[in-house]
């Protein structure tokens, strides 16, 4: 296990201290639905959300509204079903039955009725007592599949993520590529012209670095493939399988065919099975400040993102014990001295608060920088929270042992 507590001050926030306003009153954490259903929630380019009440109300998309596709499909028994995006009932969606937005992590629990069942955890290690996991720009989608009628049956999961992701506009022109390392196997997609650092602006979206869909090398029952999201998602929902031919129409326009990185996984004939796809975002740089580009955090650990990738692979078991532990030990003392609904709306802040950070490396100082996306405090009032139930909670910090100051702010 690599910790970097040690390596320097984490620079947060005195607003911290402040959460949300008050919901209507709710009986559980689980009963509470988001305006938008937080996905994966990493920093303020990546960001995915659904605004809906299902998995499958609405294209996922980023903070400001920007359509961010993501598309997950299962294969039952030959027929295929929608877990995951809007493909406008080019297929049936599964049904859903439960969804919870925890504070690492978001889980939702779909059936075909009386034969399957899937359960869905979207889960990034937000743990603010080890930063470099905090950092580490590699997000899970488990998804654990259960027959309901005590029958084998034969599934397939797919899933793919846009060209979208990683342009501000969709005229701008993208390319992708196929990687291998000792461990793991992956496609990427960038903008072709990579300039790194060179937007700002509020509602602007990264247009630099890449997007990657991992597996690990060993897993024989996993391909991946990069190319047209139409074709791939034709390919899968007519076949069950991802196209056979290489998709090399490139540079092209995002809009243009829209490309995605796309994953199968074939489970065989099963009554219970789990798979993990793995995402992951390098930015290239992260930070310009005053004329210094600043490297994510991670970067002082990993050598590049396929070590990262693999590290996070390695540790998946980990990651969602410590989630669940972290997760369930905040849930209870927010609603100990709040209730139900205060808990809600404070796991839903949780995830918002620390998409909107930035953590980096300040090698001129040799120390941990965090950087601030703007947030209004119109909609983090709340009531006058003690401080060990926000910044200790969120930062795990004692002011008797360390001074917590503010971050610099970027917008």
């Amino acid at each position: 296990t690599v910790s970097t507590q040690s390596t320097g001050r984490f620079y947060s926030m005195g607003m911290l201290t402040l959460l949300l306003l008050l919901a209507p009153a709710m009986a559980t954490i689980t009963e509470f639905r988001p305006p938008a259903i937080p996905l994966f929630t990493a920093d303020p380019f990546t960001q995915t959300w659904i605004r809906g009440d299902t998995s499958t109300a609405a294209q996922v998309s980023h903070w400001d509204g920007a359509e961010k596709q993501m598309v997950g499909l299962l294969a039952v028994d030959g027929a295929t079903y929608i877990y995951l995006g809007d493909l406008n009932s080019s297929y049936p969606s599964l049904t859903q039955r439960s969804m919870t937005a925890f504070p690492t992590r978001t889980e939702f629990t779909l059936e075909l009725p009386g034969v399957l069942e899937l359960k869905l955890v979207f889960l990034q290690t937000l743990f603010p007592d080890d930063y470099l996991r905090l950092s580490r720009p590699v997000y899970y989608l488990i998804a654990d599949i259960r027959s309901l009628d005590g029958k084998n049956h034969d599934v397939k999961l797919y899933a793919d993520a846009s060209a979208q992701h990683t342009v501000n506009t969709y005229d701008e022109q993208v390319a992708w590529s196929a990687w291998e390392s000792d461990e793991m196997r992956g496609v990427a997609i960038g903008s072709a012209a990579q300039n790194v650092l060179g937007s700002k602006g509020d509602r602007v979206n990264i247009d630099w670095g890449f997007l990657h869909l991992a597996t690990p090398a060993a897993d024989a029952n996993s391909t991946l493939w990069a190319g047209s999201g139409e074709t791939a998602r034709s390919s899968f929902g007519e076949h069950g399988m991802l196209p056979q031919a290489r998709d090399v129409r490139m540079p092209r326009a995002c809009q243009d065919d829209l490309p995605v990185l796309a994953t199968l996984h074939n489970f065989g004939s099963v009554m219970t099975a789990s798979h993990t796809v793995l995402f992951g975002y390098d930015d290239v740089k992260s930070v310009f400040y005053f004329g210094s580009e600043f490297d994510a955090l991670w970067k002082h650990t990993y050598r590049n993102i396929s070590q990262a990738i693999s590290a996070a692979s390695a540790e998946v078991d980990e990651m969602v014990s410590k989630s669940q532990a972290h997760d369930d030990k905040l849930v209870a003392d927010l609603t100990q001295r709040g209730g139900a609904e205060y808990a809600a709306l404070c796991s839903l802040s949780y995830r918002q608060t620390l998409a909107a950070t930035k953590l980096v490396w300040n090698s001129d100082r040799n120390t941990v920088w965090n950087f601030l996306k703007a947030v209004s405090y119109t909609h983090l009032r709340a009531h006058e929270t003690p401080e060990h139930l926000v910044c200790r909670l969120l930062l795990e910090k004692k002011k008797k042992n360390q001074m917590i100051t503010h971050s610099i702010p970027i917008s």
